[in-house]
């Protein structure tokens, strides 16, 4: 695992899963991690919006926008209306 990411997020607030070490989580954010790659859920778009703008005061980033394949896993977003 890259520690300047570890490091990075931990710093951020994240916690590292103990099941999947590429797995970091903070309240509603998850955080897949592979490689410089990384992927991340939430409930609300606002909420990735707020994480990405902390996230480039620590790492330099692109945004690619949203994903529908993954690592070979196709993603599909389900929207719940509350």
């Amino acid at each position: 695992m890259n520690a300047h990411l570890h490091k990075g997020l931990v710093k951020q607030g994240y916690q590292q899963s103990k099941v999947d070490p590429c797995l970091y989580y903070r309240k509603n954010i998850l955080r897949a991690v592979y490689i410089d790659d990384c992927i991340l859920s939430a409930k609300e778009e606002k909420e990735l919006k707020k994480v990405i703008k902390e996230i480039v005061i620590e790492f330099e980033i692109t945004d690619e926008g949203a994903v529908d394949e993954y690592l070979g896993v196709q993603i599909e977003r389900k929207r719940t209306v509350p």
